[in-house]
């Protein structure tokens, strides 16, 4: 399954929100913030609520936040995206693996498990 881009999910959520008085010049407007009602508390204009690539701000409640916390409050589906490590992770050594599994290096040597090296890196 994909993941979902900020694009998909902003007309996603375009999609959920209650347009009201809405100009179609609002939908979205030249910058690409949609202004619609409020969800967040009884809203009968638009003007105060706008959403947009870099997130949602109610001028009149005060609710504000990114997109991806704002689809999750309206029961958008959102893959998280991975998570990206700066560092790679240490290479297995076979002392490292029985410490995660809770189990004896030497019962492990035993059953004839041991670290092996490539380009003398575990």
């Amino acid at each position: 399954m994909a993941e979902v881009t900020d694009r998909d999910l902003l007309t996603e959520i375009a999609a959920r929100l209650e347009r009201g008085d809405a100009p179609d010049s609002k939908w979205p407007d030249p910058g690409g913030e949609y202004w619609a009602l409020c969800p967040f508390h009884p809203d009968r204009h638009t003007g105060s609520f706008a959403v947009g690539p870099k997130g949602y701000k109610c001028f009149s409640c005060g609710a504000s936040g990114g997109l991806r916390q704002l689809a999750e409050r309206l029961g958008v589906a959102v893959l998280q995206r991975p998570r990206e490590d700066k560092d790679p992770p240490s290479p297995p050594t076979l002392e490292l693996y029985a410490d995660a599994k809770g189990l004896a290096v030497d019962f492990l040597q035993g059953l004839g498990l041991q670290t092996i090296t490539y380009n003398r890196k575990p």
